[in-house]
């Protein structure tokens, strides 16, 4: 599975994408922005993706996507539909993490833009959400970007406490 905008290419995530992500969420500067519940290591990421390749994708028909840019083919983060119980309710969440060479290049906007996309086309869903820890002003923005407003704080995985932002199809 594959989407495209103008500047990326977003494919589904592989188990030998394991480095990839440990570089990308072992970065300290965004460790700055994520829950991250366990150290980051090769063998952890391998286990995450196989669960999403055996999960949310097999389930869901959708799930994590590696990021590259289209010309050159750099990788420039991982983005995806991730799906939670929150607060009772079942929701489909547009989450995206950049490597920080790769901040402010709207990057993560255009890859929030084409999963929102994808969500209310190919996935059906009437809403789509993005949760984003309190202070990241950068996921902040790309989620006033998405057209998403900022609903609710509420907590994850029973610590860590996110702004639920959302928008509607």
């Amino acid at each position: 599975m594959e989407l495209f905008t103008k500047r990326l290419r977003l494919r589904k995530l592989r188990v030998e994408d394991a480095p990839l992500l440990v570089s990308l969420y072992g970065d300290p500067e965004v460790q700055k922005t994520l829950p991250q519940p366990e150290p980051v290591t090769v063998e952890r990421e391998r286990a995450i993706i196989e669960r999403q390749l055996n999960g949310p994708w097999t389930k869901e028909g959708s799930g994590m996507f590696a990021v590259f840019e289209e010309d050159g083919g750099d990788f420039v983060g991982c983005c995806g539909h991730l799906f939670w119980d929150i607060d009772g309710v079942h929701e489909t969440e547009v989450a995206y993490a950049i490597m920080p060479q790769h901040w402010r290049k709207g990057y993560a906007t255009e890859a929030a833009l084409a999963l929102k996309e994808d969500a209310f086309k190919r996935l059906g869903v009437k809403r789509v959400i993005s949760l984003v820890m309190p202070g990241n002003v950068g996921s902040e923005k790309v989620a006033q970007n998405n057209g998403m407003h900022i609903e609710k704080q509420t907590v994850l995985l029973e610590k860590y406490h996110v702004n639920v932002w959302a928008v509607e199809r």
